[in-house]
């Protein structure tokens, strides 16, 4: 059973444009609507992420299997690894 919007539309999530909509769609399915950090510690989140080495396609954590962009985005989430 999916519980990924995108899986389930069957959208290709490579180079689509992630929406708020879309994130907190996601988010919530995942377990991480717990809220957002602000944008600033969003985008340092990411620039960690992206440089990592488990990250796979820029879009998912091997360490957890996590979309990144939505990971990053919630005040509960931490990296698996402790990198934030």
């Amino acid at each position: 059973m999916s519980f990924c919007p995108v899986c389930e539309s069957g959208r290709e999530l490579l180079g689509m444009d992630l929406s708020e909509d879309l994130l907190s769609e996601m988010a919530q399915r995942q377990g991480f609507a717990d809220g957002d950090v602000s944008l600033t510690e969003y985008n340092n989140r990411l620039g960690i992420c992206y440089v990592c080495p488990s990250a796979q396609g820029m879009m998912t954590c091997a360490e957890c299997g996590c979309f990144i962009q939505f990971k990053a985005k919630s005040k509960g989430s931490f990296c698996p690894i402790g990198k934030w």
